[in-house]
């Protein structure tokens, strides 16, 4: 039977973590070993600049540095997404002019706020207009259901370059079903923050699984679950539960965490974080340790 998606990203594509040096700084030398790494681990692609990698942090200048940096060194071996994601509408279009000029194919947005669904179409359009060729949404949220399917299936219409959602909400696997169904399986789809569902997600015929970490034994599960060893890929990745479970106590020490965790495989130089030192007083450095050493 054909496939209706036609969109390749297939199997991995983390989103990769912002590395940072002590002093504040890009660490232009770790982001060249995160693309390595990732590559070296066969991933399907990779997502910059999003939540994971604080992208709130980042100014336009550094957007701009990271990205064409980013782009050049990966030089095409395995797609990039550029998240645009900004809470005004004059930096999307900034951000997105910055990755059609960075020469890759893919940039993400999350869903803005808007006032009725004209008014949301609207701003995609001008996004489309000033981007690369594809278009990522996030329908992002931490307390509900996210965005209602009518108006994703809209937007699939409307927004030409429209290919694919990231869907991270509250019973994630519930929408991935729905939006497959209401799109006949044309709308390519991606599951991030639930990746604790990952073989549920497989199970709803997921296309993309954007974790931030531990691609190597994410891939050798997805690998097993396509070459029909789903009780193999069950039993791998059931060992991975305890670090997802302690990773999702909260985003942010999830990403603390991740960059303690690419220290420790020689990949980030520092575990230098922007996240407000405030929301990491109590994290469970301990716990964390005992963890890191498994």
């Amino acid at each position: 039977m054909e496939d209706p998606c036609k969109i390749g990203l297939r199997g991995l594509i983390p989103s990769l973590h912002t590395p940072f040096l002590d002093n504040n700084d890009l660490d232009q030398g770790s982001i060249k070993k995160i693309i390595d790494h990732v590559i070296r681990n066969n991933c399907a692609g990779m997502l910059i600049g999003a939540v994971a990698g604080e992208g709130e942090s980042l100014s336009i200048d550094e957007k701009n540095r990271f990205f064409n940096l980013a782009s050049e060194y990966n030089n095409n071996k395995i797609p990039i997404i550029i998240s645009c994601t900004a809470k005004k509408q004059s930096d999307r279009l900034k951000i997105a002019k910055i990755a059609l000029e960075s020469g890759v194919d893919w940039m993400l947005c999350q869903i803005p706020d808007f006032d009725n669904v004209e008014n949301l179409v609207s701003k995609l359009m001008e996004i489309e207009q000033i981007g690369p060729k594809y278009l990522m949404l996030q329908d992002l949220s931490w307390d509900d259901n996210g965005i209602d399917i009518s108006i994703i299936k809209h937007l699939f219409k409307k927004i030409k370059k429209f290919k694919s959602l990231k869907i991270e909400v509250i019973n994630s696997g519930e929408k991935y079903s729905k939006v497959l169904k209401e799109t006949k399986g044309k709308l390519h789809v991606s599951g991030g923050w639930a990746i604790i569902e990952m073989i549920d997600a497989l199970d709803r015929g997921v296309h993309g699984l954007m974790p931030s970490t531990l691609e190597e034994v994410f891939v050798k599960i997805y690998n097993l679950y396509i070459n029909d060893q789903k009780k193999e890929a069950i039993s791998l990745f059931n060992k991975l539960l305890p670090i997802l479970r302690f990773t999702h106590q909260h985003l942010n020490i999830s990403i603390h965490f991740a960059k303690l965790l690419r220290v420790r495989e020689n990949i980030f130089s520092s575990s230098h974080s922007r996240l407000p030192k405030e929301s990491l007083k109590d994290f469970p450095l301990q716990e964390a340790k005992i963890i890191l050493k498994k």
